[in-house]
């Protein structure tokens, strides 16, 4: 009994770590004021820099949440209970992270274009 409650005292704590890193600066960052300020080529492509490292730092958490959940359904039997919530959490937070960077490329995408026709 005090095996499983070790390993579901880990599991509360990875859940705990990944859901603050979950609400830290991945998303598409609000530059609607550099964008409107954007006149030149160089600062398109600075924001499209912005946007790219975005893009790459979302691919980070993915990855990083791809490995918390093959860690975690290694362990899945030892907390049968929670097995399938637990699943669709890791399962909806790589769909997450994943949109977010698909977001962040076509965005930059974008400014490279615009810097392009100037």
């Amino acid at each position: 009994m005090k095996a499983q409650n070790k390993i579901f005292a880990g599991l509360v704590l990875v859940l705990g770590l990944l859901g603050a890193c979950a609400q830290q600066g991945t998303r598409p960052a609000d530059l609607s004021t550099d964008i409107k300020g954007a006149d030149t080529k160089a600062e398109h492509l600075a924001l499209a820099a912005q946007y790219e490292q975005a893009a790459k730092d979302a691919d980070a958490k993915v990855a990083e949440a791809q490995k918390a959940r093959g860690q975690w359904q290694e362990h899945r039997f030892l907390d049968p209970k929670h097995a399938e919530n637990t699943q669709e959490y890791y399962d909806a937070l790589i769909f997450h992270y994943q949109e977010i960077a698909k977001a962040n490329r076509n965005l930059a995408k974008t400014q490279q274009a615009i810097a392009a026709g100037l």
